[in-house]
């Protein structure tokens, strides 16, 4: 199936580059990037815990404001850097989390990926570094 109208292509073309899906020998995430990781993703939700607990306290001690507002625009403007910096902690949380979770994932897969393969016969021989046996000769 070809490109209609010179612009849009399907699936079915293939990629523009063929050696676009090579598959790596290495693992993508290696145990050090991994470690890593999760020390700077607890490293962040911690800190993100320290900031919602901060917000926490404003809130309870009414000091969402700095003072008394001169008029309502200031008053606004206050609250809005105030709500500001909650998303930016709660983004940063999120961000945090994630980064532990693409480790532990990761680390999760490629231990059944290797469990998979010690199971069969022909998994041990690559996990070996033996080449398998080719199989009719």
């Amino acid at each position: 199936m070809g490109a209609r109208a010179g612009a849009l292509a399907y699936i079915e073309d293939g990629p523009p580059d063929p050696g676009w899906d090579r598959r790596r020998k290495e693992p993508h995430l290696t145990p050090t990037v991994r470690w890593i990781l999760i020390v700077v993703g607890f490293a962040g939700i911690l800190l993100s815990a320290a900031g919602v607990a901060d917000s926490i306290q404003v809130f309870r001690t009414n000091g969402v404001t700095h003072g008394d507002p001169i008029g309502l625009r200031e008053h606004y403007l206050q609250l809005g850097s105030f709500y500001n910096r909650g998303f930016t902690t709660g983004f940063f949380f999120c961000f945090s989390l994630m980064l532990v979770a693409i480790a532990v994932g990761t680390l999760y897969d490629d231990r059944r990926r290797v469990r998979k393969l010690a199971a069969s016969a022909h998994g041990r021989a690559l996990l070996a570094g033996e080449n398998p046996p080719v199989a009719g000769l």
